[in-house]
């Protein structure tokens, strides 16, 4: 086990952010044309898209707060091997997670769109569905049987109850 501080934590949830969701859109946009931009600035258009990336960013910010909030001084990471034994030790189902299962990657891809209609860039925008691609068929459906094996009735009833994305929710 790996114990580091809680400020530690909240720089690298900061870098790893503006690295993976500001950065790398930024990077990518620079590889074709700015749709809608003119004199090098962006459209009134173009500029809708950075209402997307605030409300991405505040949602992982509030998820950040949460974590934050119910952990420990020391927190304790086990390092794995096999990425396929890792197991979630507990289930969030209050703030953003009782409107979404997956809040956190309904968040980034809310900013990748955002920043994908900002540069007016089709790069960035193919970046995004192939992200959404990846996420809606590979890694939440693996995370998703790794929350039943390890919870088994609890997260059988918040999944029955909330929606993967957004959407309305069931009694």
């Amino acid at each position: 086990m790996h114990r580091f501080p809680r400020w530690l934590f909240v720089v690298t949830w900061t870098a790893g952010i503006v690295l993976a969701h500001a950065v790398a859109p930024w990077a990518l946009a620079l590889l074709g044309d700015r749709h809608g931009w003119s004199a090098s600035r962006p459209a009134a258009v173009n500029l809708g898209g950075l209402v997307l990336v605030a409300v991405g960013g505040g949602v992982l910010a509030w998820i950040g707060a949460m974590i934050m909030s119910g952990a420990p001084s020391g927190w304790q990471f086990a390092r794995f091997r096999d990425p396929s034994t890792w197991s979630p030790q507990s289930l969030f189902v209050g703030g953003p997670y009782q409107y979404s299962r997956n809040p956190m990657y309904v968040a980034e891809l809310t900013m990748w769109a955002g920043w994908s209609l900002f540069f007016g860039s089709i790069a960035v925008g193919a970046a995004t569905l192939l992200f959404w691609t990846a996420i809606a068929y590979g890694q939440i459906p693996r995370e998703e049987r790794a929350l039943v094996a390890r919870m088994d009735r609890r997260y059988v009833e918040y999944r029955n109850r909330v929606p993967r994305w957004l959407g309305r929710i069931r009694p």
